[in-house]
């Protein structure tokens, strides 16, 4: 936006240009974000997966959003702490398949947001019962 102005358009030596640009930010408010899903169960030796759905709170499935799952235990006889990122489908949902030792884990599951939407976390239990 261009803004000019004069003392007196009929004498030169009293005006005065003054000419500036003005930008105008607009910012547009984050979306909040859900994360769903459910704990875990399943028997050593075979492999459990663990799903979540990725929402806006208008109830919109998010796709290809990038999802990270961090698994781990204190557990001395857990399976290594591990991170995956997978990416979101069409549906917003992420899975991870766990082959894991037989004991108790956390995941944490998390989503970083971008400029629509907003950051989320969740934790889900993962209960490995079973021997090795």
């Amino acid at each position: 936006m261009w803004r000019t102005s004069s003392k007196n358009s009929n004498d030169l030596a009293e005006n005065n240009v003054t000419l500036g640009t003005y930008s105008i930010n607009t910012i547009i408010p984050q979306t909040k974000t859900i994360l769903f899903g459910d704990n875990v169960n399943f028997d050593y030796p075979s492999s459990g997966k663990l799903t979540v759905q990725l929402k806006d709170y208008n109830d919109n499935n998010l796709a290809n959003k990038l999802v990270t799952f961090s698994s781990n235990s204190s557990d001395q006889n857990a399976s290594p702490n591990t991170v995956y990122n997978v990416t979101t489908d069409s549906e917003g949902k992420a899975s991870i398949i766990m082959n894991y030792n037989p004991v108790q884990y956390t995941v944490g599951v998390y989503y970083g947001g971008d400029e629509l939407y907003e950051p989320v976390n969740a934790t889900f239990a993962v209960s490995v019962g079973g021997t090795l």
